[in-house]
């Protein structure tokens, strides 16, 4: 009987729908936004880690028989996928589900910029009416920059780590 081998695709699911229900449920049972960043680098491990073990389960399923670019790209065509379901899932919480988000965010950037100071209310006010007015697009920019760069360095790791055969060549297939 063949071994059954789950597609980056079905990985890249499985990543996302984890760290969309992480993200629900940080952002439901902490309402403090400031107090919510501090759990941030948790969603960061778990995409790497996530990530990496996209490729390690490729290279394990696949007996080693495959290359550190086989590994990454299996693990990138995984990213790509959790990439959309984060997307997807920042446009539903910011418009549909809490659409008060969008308001918390402003509020606690002119927090952090009158905290730190070296601006004027006026570019406070301004900055902060700048990010109201582009919170869409910037957040969907930067879930998008983010989740790449982090699913790279996961996909890295996982073909660092996954186990390849050293005798392994692509022209044996």
């Amino acid at each position: 009987m063949d071994k059954k081998v789950m597609t980056a695709q079905q990985k890249g699911l499985i990543i996302g729908l984890i760290l969309v229900f992480f993200s629900v449920l940080t952002y439901t049972l902490i309402p403090d936004m400031e107090k919510q960043q501090k759990f941030g680098w948790v969603s960061l491990v778990l995409m790497v880690a996530g990530i990496a073990w996209a490729g390690i389960k490729y290279a394990s399923d696949m007996g080693g028989n495959v290359t550190f670019g086989n590994i990454f790209g299996h693990s990138f065509k995984a990213t790509a996928v959790m990439t959309l379901i984060i997307i997807a899932y920042f446009l539903l919480a910011a418009t549909v589900l809490f659409p008060e988000m969008k308001e918390k965010a402003a509020q606690l950037a002119f927090k952090q910029m009158t905290e730190r100071g070296g601006m004027t209310d006026a570019q406070i006010n301004t900055a902060v009416d700048m990010q109201q007015k582009y919170f869409i697009p910037f957040g969907t920019a930067a879930q998008l920059a983010g989740s790449l760069l982090i699913g790279a360095i996961g996909g890295l790791i996982g073909a660092a780590i996954g186990k390849k055969n050293p005798n392994y060549t692509p022209f044996q297939q």
